[in-house]
């Protein structure tokens, strides 16, 4: 494996960033594997309420509150384990809670103590998101690398579910895809470690412009609040989005759309097959027009798409266009909030303000989805985009004041 002495370095060639680039990809689409598992999984039903054993919606959507807990303690100790012991530091905590959680997953265990396990996880995705997208902001080409790590992330979304559903097929229980993920898991922490090996403490130091930050937890973080405070609006809106209508749309299909499991998974799929061909268009489309243009395109798009994907007399196929269609626009605005952001504020509050950001973003990743299930307890999974929709128009009137130079 090819390494460089300084992974952060912002004057380093593309071809140097290349090694670094592709495990972190491998990081994020570890990650999508894992996550959409949860509850978009075919054949027939979310993985999450098979292993629930229960058909309540409020009691399986548990899943989403608990792996984000665990997500938000990471997040709050990031920028201090930043301090002491640099990325590498951030690798290796977020590396070691996916193999035990992976571990503990393929024992089939009980459902408490696969909410447990989902916890651990969490804490591993806690330690590496907010760092891995600091990194991909502050690098050359930051638009292109950021694309490429978060839609690497929606790619393993996609795999996930046709990995549970393969191994079910051939008589497998759901205990075996993580088995599947323990190994993945183990790769991705033994390539991590290697690639970050060198990018200690003092390099980590060496690169915040504010060395007051480092006594004082730095004074330049006040006076960037509003901008973190916008952000993280937009991230608990944007997330809140695309983890409803993953988790959601399984059952969306089958219940109100009176589709077969296959088909309603195969929108699920091509949810995030749609979000995988956005994210990897970021860099194109920014060279096509400014970042807060496209952005407001997309969303204005999401918008329209979901207009039409709510007209039940529509054919079988064009709805999986549309699925497809509302994957790709809102795929680039996680990862364009994250640019936005890091070019409004100083580099030494990157770190902090993009793990706080991406706190508040899961959040609402967390009690949207719960929200809806609640509500599909009640009133029928048939209002999932109304939900969706009124988040929607949220965000277009959230990012149109937040991207304002």
């Amino acid at each position: 494996m090819t390494m460089i002495s300084d992974p952060t370095d912002l004057t380093g060639t593309e071809a140097e960033q290349q090694p670094l680039l592709r495990d972190v990809r491998n990081d994020y689409q570890a990650e999508g594997e894992h996550d959409d598992s949860e509850l978009a999984s075919p054949p027939d039903e979310p993985l999450a309420f098979k292993i629930a054993a229960v058909m309540y919606y409020a009691t399986a959507a548990l899943i989403f509150p608990v792996g984000v807990s665990g997500y938000l303690i990471a997040n709050s100790l990031v920028h201090l384990v930043h301090i002491k012991l640099g990325r590498r530091g951030i690798v290796i905590l977020a590396t070691l809670p996916h193999v035990l959680g992976g571990l503990l997953l393929s024992t089939k265990p009980t459902y408490p103590f696969l909410l447990t396990a989902y916890f651990v996880v969490g804490l591993g995705t806690g330690f590496s998101d907010s760092s891995f997208c600091t990194w991909a902001a502050i690098v050359r080409g930051s638009n292109r690398v950021s694309g490429l790590i978060h839609g690497s992330y929606a790619f393993g979304c996609v795999m996930g579910p046709i990995v549970v559903a393969a191994l079910e097929r051939v008589g497998l229980g759901w205990q075996y895809f993580y088995l599947v993920m323990l190994v993945v898991f183990s790769l991705e922490a033994c390539a991590l470690v290697l690639a970050f090996r060198h990018d200690d403490a003092a390099t980590y130091h060496s690169k915040i412009t504010q060395k007051q930050d480092l006594v004082d937890g730095g004074g330049g973080f006040a006076g960037c609040k509003k901008v973190i405070f916008v952000c993280g609006l937009f991230f608990f809106v944007n997330v809140g989005i695309e983890t409803s209508l993953s988790g959601w749309l399984t059952s969306y299909m089958t219940r109100s759309r009176r589709t077969t499991p296959s088909v309603a998974a195969l929108a699920t799929s091509l949810f995030w097959a749609g979000m995988v061909l956005g994210r990897f268009c970021l860099g194109p489309l920014t060279r096509i027009a400014r970042l807060r243009v496209v952005v407001v395109l997309l969303i204005c798009a999401l918008i329209t798409l979901q207009l039409l994907f709510r007209l039940e007399a529509a054919p079988l196929a064009l709805s999986l266009c549309l699925a497809t269609g509302i994957g790709f626009s809102s795929g680039p605005l996680f990862p364009s909030a994250v640019l936005t952001m890091t070019a409004k504020l100083p580099d030494d509050v990157h770190v902090r303000a993009v793990a706080l950001t991406c706190a508040i973003g899961q959040l609402g990743g967390a009690g949207a989805p719960f929200i809806i299930g609640v509500i599909a307890q009640r009133s029928g999974i048939e209002r999932l985009f109304d939900v969706v929709l009124g988040l929607s128009i949220a965000l277009l009137l959230i990012w149109l004041f937040f991207s304002r130079a």
